[in-house]
């Protein structure tokens, strides 16, 4: 994953990099530097991404929003 579709991905869960960082158990500096490109994602939180976008997807799915 690069930093663009992390940053997309981000966006289309509407969550800060603070909320994001909180969620994946990062720091933001850390979000921060695979968004820009300086730090590869690395591929467990490239898949925790990609199961909350799945998550966000499932009709009738609620969550909650920080």
């Amino acid at each position: 994953m690069t930093g663009d579709e992390l940053r997309q991905l981000r966006g289309r869960l509407k969550l800060s990099q603070v909320a994001l960082a909180e969620r994946l158990g990062v720091t933001v500096t850390t979000v921060s530097r695979w968004e820009c490109g300086q730090r590869a994602v690395m591929e467990p939180a490239a898949r925790l991404v990609r199961l909350l976008v799945e998550m966000e997807r499932r009709p009738g799915r609620t969550r909650k929003r920080s």
